[in-house]
């Protein structure tokens, strides 16, 4: 089963449906029909607003793994000890049991192809016969997927903040973090420039930063019974989830400067917002990512591997890149899936891709080698810090409602400032 909601047009001047996706993979999406008037005030006459959940994911039938994703990211993500290392490895093996027992049945069918095949049902079903789409994130490489398996029937699309789908596991890991650490640069050199930031330390926030790192690494700060205490594993989760956007720096700082003092609540608190704690909705969003990521492209399943790749990770991001160097869950993951190249050859309509200078987290490096691999794609560039580029400013809202609403392409090197 698929959960579907939709925002109607005005029945006077209703034009068709965009269909939309907020990314992830495994967020659920139904809440943008819901905030369709907030979100698209400039579509929302003319296009009915769709929504759904993927296979999966969310009100659709949904992967379920575990209840406490608590006992995975409170583990040490750099393990310096090979205990340390064996944690890491006994607990993806742990996850992926539960994974296997929980929804086995599911496993092997929630790629981003099948979804893609989904997003096709769900066109005819809407009576359209091309579609419209507008597909965030990893929303974008269900948006280049469609677009490669059925180009006769796309109208408009839009993908922002695009995943350079053609790049291999290695390839995008490093160009992430490198993105990840650019921007966790900026964070700690604006703060050592304002004398007012909470987390200053005389000038150097870079060494306030990873002296509190090793600190955690060392001695996690306690938090109330039943949470766990906030180590490296929780503090890297809420760091990254403070990179997401400009407007939360001062948070991160504050949180930063508590731990700092010993109180490690604030990181919790983000670490919480990020994994949506205690939100039943979003309980198996970690799960559903997983199952999607694993499926799609698991990267090398040697186990040596990351010990290899966290050199280089750390060549391009000194300070965040060993985090993502041992990821163990997807060499142990049950079910596989060909990784196709995307292309969108022979495309009906227009795709334009929407790439973000500062983007943390699917950086224009990216989405400007998927503009180039697709057929009929043009590349808008938003300069702004923050993930994804469409609602940063009025340029980038007015470019992308035009090419939706009347298929208006910008002009090749157009940038928002």
């Amino acid at each position: 089963m698929l959960a579907l909601r939709r925002h109607l047009a005005d029945p006077g001047r209703r034009v068709g449906s965009i269909v939309t996706n907020p990314g992830g993979p495994g967020v659920p999406a139904l809440d943008l029909a819901d905030a369709a008037p907030r979100l698209f005030p400039g579509l929302i006459d003319r296009f009915d607003i769709v929504a759904w959940d993927p296979r999966g994911v969310g009100e659709s039938d949904a992967v379920a793994c575990t209840d406490d994703i608590d006992a995975y990211f409170a583990l040490d993500p750099t393990p310096d000890t090979p205990a340390e290392k064996q944690a890491l490895i006994d607990a993806a093996a742990r996850y992926v049991a539960e994974c296997s027992r929980r929804s086995g049945r599911l496993l092997p069918f929630v790629g981003t192809a099948d979804t893609a095949r989904d997003l096709d049902l769900i066109r005819a079903a809407l009576g359209e016969d091309r579609l419209t789409y507008l597909g965030f994130s990893y929303g974008s490489e269900i948006g280049a997927t469609y677009a490669t398996l059925f180009p006769t029937r796309v109208r408009a699309i839009v993908l922002d903040g695009a995943v350079d789908i053609n790049a291999s596991y290695e390839e995008d890991t490093l160009r992430q973090y490198g993105a990840l650490e650019t921007s966790l640069t900026k964070v700690l050199d604006d703060c050592s420039a304002r004398r007012s930031c909470p987390f200053w330390n005389n000038g150097a926030a870079g060494k306030a930063f990873d002296e509190l790192m090793i600190a955690l690494d060392r001695a996690p700060l306690t938090s109330p019974a039943g949470r766990p205490a906030v180590g490296q594993g929780i503090a890297y989760v809420a760091v990254v989830s403070g990179l997401y956007d400009a407007t939360l720096w001062p948070a991160l700082t504050r949180a930063l400067a508590a731990a700092r003092k010993g109180d490690g609540g604030p990181l919790l608190a983000m670490y919480d917002a990020y994994t949506n704690h205690g939100d039943p909705a979003w309980t198996h969003t970690f799960d559903a990512n997983s199952a999607v990521n694993c499926l799609d492209d698991p990267g090398p399943l040697d186990p040596s591997f990351p010990d290899r790749f966290a050199d280089q990770l750390v060549a391009v991001a000194p300070r965040l890149g060993r985090v993502g160097a041992y990821a163990y869950t997807c060499m142990v993951w049950p079910a596989r899936a060909p990784k196709a190249r995307v292309t969108a050859a022979g495309v009906a309509g227009p795709i334009l891709l929407v790439g973000t200078t500062g983007d943390p987290i699917t950086p224009l490096s990216a989405t400007a080698a998927l503009a180039k691999d697709l057929e009929r794609a043009t590349l808008l560039t938003v300069e702004a810090d923050g993930h994804t580029g469409y609602q940063r400013n009025a340029c980038s809202r007015r470019t992308v409602d035009a090419f939706l609403r009347d298929l208006t392409v910008p002009a090749p090197g157009t940038v928002c400032r």
